[in-house]
């Protein structure tokens, strides 16, 4: 069962990022982070969690998928907030125009 996904906008240096979380279903077994700047893929980040299909009932599988989903997503928010995510030259300077 697919899960409900996340979606954050968040600000950064005067920038304006989107941050969405998927789970891409249980048949590609993946969860997927993107980070976004205008329509653009600054950051991907991807995990497999076909292990986890693999002898769990589906209540305690969806939870799993659900925590991991949520760790991924705040981990992407982190790391651009903490300055670990390298930011194309041409978005900072579009950034060091605006102001």
């Amino acid at each position: 069962m697919k899960q409900v996904g996340f979606n954050h906008n968040i600000r950064h240096k005067g920038i304006l990022f989107h941050v969405q979380t998927e789970d891409y279903g249980q048949q590609l077994h993946k969860i997927v982070t993107q980070l976004f700047h205008a329509g653009q893929i600054i950051c991907k980040t991807e995990t497999d969690y076909l292990a986890l299909l693999k002898g769990q009932n589906t209540e305690t599988m969806t939870k799993q998928i659900k925590a991991m989903m949520q760790e991924q997503h705040k981990k992407m928010l982190q790391d651009l907030r903490n300055g670990d995510i390298t930011i194309p030259e041409n978005i900072r300077k579009k950034s060091e125009e605006a102001q």
